[in-house]
């Protein structure tokens, strides 16, 4: 190719590691962005979605709801996920969690992690696909990333925060970089899971303020990718 887009820095220096013989200077490093205007800081659901919500789900009402969204594959870290609630839960944390994502009907890895917490007495809802996943954000007071290996970007870790919804993540991959960016405080060292229910209590006791931010705007992605391709059709 005549130039290749790196989504974070993480890619580029993957991109660097292990295809040495790419020239530097054809990696263009393009962050993915989201539309902040969709995520809005500060956004509170309508009375009628959250009637409907907590009519669906009522064990999460009066909750403090912990959610891990992403599709239920090992990737994603729900075994770590279940593992951080039954201590909270086991510390006196009245927490809820909550797994937005895609179960496929064949999912023994989604069946397995259902009966673990079913076993447990485990307070986790399994709410499948949404389509209003903002919506969910809004409602939970702190949203996880725990992937077991480092994400391209992170995009369920930047549409939460634009929100002002705490995020607590892996310090690695791109979801380490936009946390280093956005909310720091919420950067957590890969697997640490000791240090990840300290930030939960903590978050717990004393809810954090997100500033407000419109770092990683879709709309530079945009442009920079237009205008990288005009580039290359001017030659």
């Amino acid at each position: 190719g005549d130039a290749v887009i790196a989504v974070s820095d993480t890619i580029k220096t993957y991109i660097r590691q292990n295809y040495p013989e790419v020239d530097d200077r054809r990696v263009h490093l393009i962050y993915r962005g989201i539309d902040h205007q969709q995520f809005p800081h500060r956004y509170q659901p309508t009375n009628e979605w959250l009637h409907r919500w907590y009519q669906q789900y009522p064990e999460l009402k009066s909750r403090f709801v912990v959610t891990l969204p992403g599709r239920l594959s090992r990737q994603k870290g729900h075994e770590e996920f279940l593992t951080v609630i039954a201590r909270a839960v086991n510390e006196g944390l009245s927490v809820s969690g909550v797994v937005v994502g895609d179960i496929a009907r064949k999912n023994d890895y989604a069946k397995a992690l259902k009966t673990t917490v079913e076993q447990h007495k485990l307070p986790i809802t399994f709410c499948g696909h949404r389509k209003d996943i903002r919506e969910v954000y809004a409602v939970s007071d702190v949203v996880l990333s725990l992937a077991a290996k480092p994400e391209s970007f992170g995009r369920t870790v930047l549409e939460p925060l634009s929100l002002g919804v705490p995020v607590i993540g892996y310090d690695h991959g791109g979801v380490g970089e936009i946390l280093k960016t956005v909310f720091p405080q919420g950067a957590v060292k890969p697997h640490d899971l000791e240090t990840v229910h300290e930030v939960l209590a903590r978050f717990h006791a004393a809810p954090p303020k997100v500033p407000k931010s419109d770092a990683f705007p879709i709309e530079t992605m945009q442009s920079k990718t237009l205008a990288l391709y005009e580039s290359l059709t001017a030659r």
